[in-house]
């Protein structure tokens, strides 16, 4: 099916920026000592370092999170905005500085070095003196920016929680939904495939593929665990991993391996999934858990052994 015909700028509102000045400028704060949980499995080792408002976070609910190429972590908040760790001080970020909005749902960084923010009122640009804000009134798909990957070929692509995806070129951006194809236009993850293809994981209608020209999509039927995708990774190995509400999916292209508390896992609502360099995976729960899984079992990490708490939202 063919797109939505590209929106253009020339057909809305040019962009809102906003620089920094001596006015507005983020408050500095150094970071506190930090509350470190050791492994007492693995001799009283340093394992969990917990940061929380009292050490510099603008509020305790992290949504989301992110490096950049400087080797800084950025969190994203609900209600405090967005948070810059360089490892020594938090520089916080809010719609005082020139954010969209104040819940951050989506952080990336792009090839560009410029740091893209969703909110639940709009996406930010941040090239690190300026904020440019984009909306619906500039051609975004829908104010509330779910998530963000820019693509091989430098294009930039916005979820969003009721409006399916735009890709932004730079100069334009072009929006689809159902009526193109998407199985549900709240999209809740993006991951591009190693063979350049693009996945996008919904609400309730499965996990969409796309190849440029077609959409493929995955539900139940073709044994996803839930149609409910909250996160997508794709392994070493080039297997694609999907976060559900029942369990983890493992999917090699051909069948769908699922895991749930019956397989080890401590909780099936599965929030985020990472492979770390040693080639674990690690899946969180919305609820209660960290879990590490090394291709044989599952070794959990509760709050009660090491977490500052019991909803995971983010993994890096």
């Amino acid at each position: 099916m063919s797109a939505i015909p590209a929106l253009k700028y020339g057909d809305f509102e040019a962009p809102k920026i906003i620089a920094l000045t001596a006015i507005n400028k983020p408050k500095v704060i150094k970071a506190g000592k930090p509350v470190i949980k050791k492994d007492s499995s693995n001799g009283g080792v340093p394992f969990f370092t917990n940061y929380r408002i009292d050490e510099g976070l603008p509020v305790n609910n992290i949504i989301c999170s992110a490096t950049d190429k400087s080797g800084n972590l950025w969190f994203g908040t609900g209600g405090g905005g967005v948070s810059r760790f360089d490892g020594k001080s938090f520089t916080n970020y809010s719609i005082a500085q020139g954010l969209s909005g104040n819940n951050v749902f989506c952080i990336m960084e792009d090839a560009n070095r410029n740091i893209w923010i969703g909110t639940t009122s709009g996406l930010s640009k941040y090239d690190g003196y300026h904020f440019t804000n984009y909306s619906t009134m500039d051609g975004l798909a829908s104010n509330f920016v779910t998530c963000i990957l820019q693509e091989s070929n430098r294009n930039i692509w916005f979820g969003t929680q009721d409006g399916g995806v735009s890709k932004f070129d730079g100069n334009t951006f072009t929006n689809y939904n159902t009526r193109q194809g998407l199985a549900d236009n709240y999209v809740r993850c993006i991951k591009q495939d190693d063979k350049g293809n693009l996945w996008f994981g919904t609400d309730s209608g499965g996990v969409s593929k796309y190849d440029g020209s077609h959409f493929i999509n995955y539900t139940k039927k073709q044994g996803l665990a839930d149609n409910t995708v909250n996160c997508i990774t794709e392994d070493n190995a080039q297997n694609l991993w999907f976060g559900t509400n029942s369990g983890a999916s493992k999917y090699n292209g051909e069948v769908f391996t699922n895991f749930t508390t019956k397989q080890g896992l401590p909780n099936n609502s599965i929030s985020c999934i990472i492979q770390d360099k040693d080639g674990m995976i690690w899946l969180a729960s919305h609820s209660k858990e960290i879990t590490k899984y090394d291709g044989v079992k599952f070794t959990n990490y509760t709050r009660t052994v090491s977490l500052t708490d019991f909803k995971v939202n983010s993994l890096i």
